[in-house]
């Protein structure tokens, strides 16, 4: 199997992982080779050696050499109880060797991730973490290659699996909880504003607002200097070179310049304003949840997910990129970022209260995951759906 330009096998107690240049890796690396000596070759017939030009061209040379030829394998071998690393230009000439008691999971983060708007991640790595070393599998741009990878791995090595920052699981207990008692509701913290209600045979979840976050705040501020800064900073410079006499067609144009950036501004502040307005329901049922997001300015949006394509409900870091080198970190730990519960699905994932109280967003975990087991598929399904009801 796949994962990016790596290949993937397993053979009894043994999972190897071979990194493949492939035609595009070998023209690319071939291209950036054969403009560095052309560079070279005029550089050298002019005899002028420029010390910065003599820098890019080894970079460069470096990079085609690493594109044209750069060989890595990864071999995890339970049985030994090792995770042998060899890596090199054209042979694996480096090579290390890790216990597998260093290791105590299996990470999957993506970077560039959006799950409000839905947009796929730019790339998505597979790392296996522990205490005191980190090594990186494979990474892809396609999310389900490297999550397929990332299960293999963590049924070979029988290591928890974590997900963006999230608690590291077993891949049979994503999903696992004790079913909710029949007679009983799970209350809320009293001040946290989330409403629970029970209709018929199914649970509905009503999130509060968000308001301003402090990623709200930064876009805010900054849309604030655009604003003001783009009126006032033109109309300073145009007073101070041409001032009040000058050619109306002068001031049109700082006029216009102002009016710009004053627009650009005004709009990512009510962006901001409202993305802090955002409000979310969640309704689970037998057939699964049904995720309404709603607010003001923003036209309402339904999204169903069938019980049989979800595949985890949990809280993670809501932009995994900024913790990817901070393995150790639970979501718990204010310092990794904003956090938000993460529903993810055979469609990718759907992130929903990000900004909320991390307690209150570990209840709100707990609560879907003992709904969810409580909700056995029974009778058709729901049809998943992306698209705005």
């Amino acid at each position: 199997m796949r994962c990016g330009t790596d290949r993937w096998e397993q053979l009894g107690e043994k999972l190897s992982i071979q990194r493949e240049r492939g035609p595009r890796a070998q023209l690319e690396g071939g291209g950036i080779l054969a403009v560095c000596g052309m560079v070279a070759i005029v550089m050298f017939g002019r005899g002028s050696f420029d010390p910065f030009l003599l820098v890019l061209l080894v970079i460069g040379a470096l990079q085609g050499l690493y594109r044209l030829s750069w060989h890595r394998e990864v071999v995890l071998d339970r049985e030994a109880g090792t995770v042998r690393c060899a890596s090199g230009p054209f042979a694996p000439w480096f090579r290390s060797e890790y216990a597998l008691e260093s290791f105590d999971s299996v990470r999957l983060f993506s970077v560039g991730k959006s799950h409000q708007k839905g947009t796929e991640p730019t790339r998505t790595s597979v790392l296996l973490s522990g205490p005191h070393a980190t090594v990186e599998l494979a990474d892809t741009a396609e999310r389900r290659e490297a999550q397929a990878l990332a299960e293999a791995v963590s049924r070979q090595l029988r290591l928890p699996l974590g997900v963006d920052g999230g608690q590291a699981r077993a891949v049979a207990e994503r999903l696992s909880a004790t079913p909710l008692a029949e007679d009983s509701l799970p209350q809320p913290r009293p001040d946290s504003r989330i409403q629970l209600a029970r209709r018929g045979e199914s649970y509905l979840l009503e999130l509060p607002v968000a308001g301003w976050t402090s990623a709200l705040r930064a876009e805010a501020f900054v849309a604030l200097i655009i604003a003001v800064g783009g009126v006032t900073i033109p109309w300073g410079i145009w007073l101070q070179e041409f001032g009040p006499g000058a050619d109306p067609v002068d001031a049109v144009i700082f006029a216009l310049v102002g009016l710009a950036a004053l627009s650009c501004g005004g709009f990512l502040l009510w962006r901001a304003w409202a993305r802090g307005a955002v409000r979310w329901r969640i309704r689970v049922s037998t057939s699964g949840l049904e995720v309404i997001r709603s607010g003001r300015w923003i036209r309402e949006r339904i999204e169903r997910i069938s019980r049989a394509r979800l595949k985890d409900v949990e809280v993670r870091l809501r932009d995994s990129s900024r913790s990817e080198r901070r393995l150790t970190n639970r979501p718990d730990d204010a310092s990794v970022g904003e956090l938000e519960l993460a529903l993810e699905h055979e469609g990718g994932v759907t992130g929903v209260g990000a900004g909320m109280a991390r307690e209150d967003l570990e209840w709100l975990e707990k609560t879907l995951r003992r709904m969810l087991a409580e909700a056995r598929p029974s009778g058709p399904g729901l049809r998943d759906s992306g698209v705005p009801g």
